[in-house]
């Protein structure tokens, strides 16, 4: 049976569930969505890609709208064919498990460890992704959503650049990054073949009943995981709403 959960009240925030902490500015919170041909139509997503190009400095072909983050870190898990070793940190999103066990139940999963300060160890992560041999995979979250911790960015150049010499994939889960301020971001190294990063509207916008998420990455991993994708990416009222919030300059 399907597990039920109290609903939230609208006064109480709940930071596991609606992490924006400062409300939308009166004219959206207060519209009234009505059923239209227009709006309830199949989806129109070129302006919202432009839009979302726009915001995050990107261009629209180095991006995938997808219905939430689990359905961008899915296409990723499908788009590979006979991955061999998969490393995880020991706490991460829990849909990298169930998308191993669908996609690449035959593959190793090897977790990593934090310090007691929530921090990776690289050189320790490195040494252990060079003990094997095959097609690898390795996510990171940037910040962790259990820690906290941000990756330093020397570190994270240290690694990107070790996974490109050996042609390994590099995921970063960045859901978190907008939650809190921050330096630098994984965009900044689009350019880099294997470097797939993730994003969410769900955290610091507030927005997780609207199921949307991002892929960031170069053009080239972006022709191949589009031809992954459903006829639409997201519905036309999380188009409408979204396109709404990304040009609310209040």
């Amino acid at each position: 049976d399907r597990q039920s959960e109290p609903e939230l009240k609208e006064n109480i925030i709940k930071m596991h569930k609606r992490e924006r902490n400062y409300p939308f500015n009166n004219e959206i919170e207060n519209s009234k969505y009505c059923i239209n041909q227009v709006k309830l139509n199949y989806p129109y997503l070129n302006n919202l890609y432009a839009e979302i190009a726009k915001y995050y400095s990107v261009r629209s072909n180095e991006i995938i709208i997808t219905a939430g983050c689990d359905i961008a870190l899915r296409t990723i898990y499908e788009s590979l064919s006979d991955l061999d070793f998969l490393f995880l940190p020991n706490s991460c999103y829990a849909m990298n498990f169930i998308y191993k066990k669908i996609y690449h139940p035959k593959a190793s999963q090897i977790d990593y460890e934090f310090n007691d300060k929530g921090l990776i160890n690289s050189k320790q992560l490195l040494d252990s992704i060079s003990s094997k041999d095959g097609l690898k995979m390795l996510v990171l979250e940037s910040p962790s959503g259990f820690t906290g911790q941000d990756i330093n960015k020397e570190e994270f150049e240290e690694i990107l650049k070790f996974c490109e010499k050996n042609n390994i994939i590099l995921v970063v889960d960045e859901t978190y990054l907008e939650t809190r301020f921050f330096k630098w971001t994984a965009k900044e190294y689009i350019e880099y073949e294997n470097l797939i990063i993730l994003r969410s509207f769900s955290k610091a916008y507030g927005l997780a009943g609207l199921r949307a998420g991002l892929i960031i990455s170069n053009h080239k991993n972006i022709s191949v995981l589009r031809s992954l994708l459903p006829m639409h990416e997201v519905t036309s009222f999380t188009n409408d709403l979204l396109l709404n919030i990304l040009r609310d300059k209040s």
